[in-house]
């Protein structure tokens, strides 16, 4: 929990912290006195900072999480420069890093907080934060490695023509060995303006023989999500080989770029890597690895790429390989997708007729059917049966 700090106060102290991150068992509110103006711009750096921080332990410490959620809550407006910090909060929001909301109180400027915030900000009504709540709960449902999601933001008029649901767990293998999951997967449908909306799937699953693949797969999907969401806004962008193999430079240059900072070898975050992108102009399909990806475009169900394997038995390739952008598959379909599922090696041979490279329906039959029938009040429930059935 943070709470950044809200003075007028002029002898304001930077980085300056109200209270230090607590768990919810050992958080107690202090006391904070609102005074109209406050130096904003320099709270919400150190406030996505700590986030930062957190998100790091947690990685090296093979901890899953949910997206963080972001609040600023004010009653008045910045005093200090904040066009930066609205730029961290936009490329934030891109690559699915967490998700900020800008509460206004009664006496803030809230045409400052409009071009502060990504999305809409709201303003109180009195002090009903239960309702406030509630209605972020309603509006959009924002989970990272786990999480189910119509991808709809009703209040914001946002329609959407796919529903998503995604988990990553351990699984019984690895916690009877004392492992702990190295797989990360995002899911989610990107709002393009004057456009048809972007279905973006990506997985990876971390190297059983790399001691921090489950940090490089989350890099994975964290930045191939960043790439996808700012390359679709480009008047240019389309579906060709060219964008997957920009995606994997990116990633590589990501976990590099990580792996130098950490004063550790790149082999440390090897990870296997899928990803998906598909809209009403076309569908874009990529993999390094083992995993399987099942699609339908309207002809039922196939496998697009088969699933990797390397030169040994139980072997694959990683996307930290020298020849990682020789060995990327990619196929490339003119339809929309109906239909598509993306998974790790862990269920890869319940779902598939490894024989003939071939889905598995009656293993995806209950998936598709439980997702396009749930109500919005059931989609809680499909995530939690999703990491049960992965259980």
């Amino acid at each position: 929990t943070l709470v950044l700090p809200t003075t007028a106060n002029p002898a304001f102290v930077p980085n300056l912290t109200e209270q230090p991150f607590q768990s919810a068992e050992s958080f107690y509110p202090p006391s904070l006195v609102a005074q109209a103006d406050t130096p904003m711009g320099e709270a919400i750096h150190q406030g996505l900072a700590m986030v930062r921080q957190r998100k790091d332990e947690y990685r090296e410490n093979g901890i899953s999480y949910y997206r963080p959620w972001v609040f600023l809550i004010t009653d008045g407006g910045p005093t200090d420069e904040w066009q930066s910090a609205a730029a961290a909060i936009r490329e934030g929001e891109a690559s699915k890093a967490f998700a900020f909301f800008a509460v206004g109180v009664q006496g803030a400027n809230m045409e400052i907080l409009q071009q502060i915030s990504v999305k809409e900000p709201l303003m109180l009504d009195g002090l009903k934060f239960r309702d406030l709540f509630t209605l972020f709960r309603r509006s959009i449902t924002i989970h990272s490695w786990n999480g189910s999601s119509i991808e709809t933001a009703y209040r914001m008029g946002i329609c959407v023509s796919w529903r998503t649901v995604s988990a990553s767990t351990a699984g019984t293998a690895h916690i009877a060995t004392g492992g702990v999951c190295q797989d990360s997967c995002l899911a989610f449908v990107e709002s393009i303006p004057e456009h048809e909306p972007l279905l973006c799937i990506f997985v990876a699953d971390g190297a059983g023989s790399a001691t921090f693949g489950g940090s490089g797969a989350e890099l994975a999907v964290e930045t191939a999500a960043s790439f996808f969401t700012k390359k679709c806004m480009l008047p240019e962008f389309g579906f060709y080989d060219e964008l997957a193999v920009e995606c994997v430079l990116a990633i590589r240059q990501a976990i590099g770029v990580h792996a130098e900072n950490k004063e550790l070898p790149v082999r440390d975050y090897a990870c296997t890597f899928l990803g998906v992108i598909s809209s009403s102009q076309g569908t874009l399909v990529m993999q390094i690895g083992d995993g399987g990806i099942v699609i339908d475009t309207g002809a039922g169900l196939c496998v697009p790429i088969i699933p990797m394997t390397g030169e040994y038995a139980n072997m694959t390739y990683f996307i930290t390989d020298d020849n990682a952008i020789e060995v990327l598959a990619t196929e490339i379909y003119s339809e929309k997708l109906l239909k598509v599922a993306a998974f790790t090696d862990g269920i890869q041979r319940l779902a598939l007729n490894m024989a003939s490279n071939t889905p598995y329906e009656p293993f995806f039959t209950p998936f598709f059917r439980g997702l396009a029938n749930a109500t919005v009040e059931q989609e809680d429930h499909l995530q939690a049966s999703l990491v049960q059935f992965l259980n």
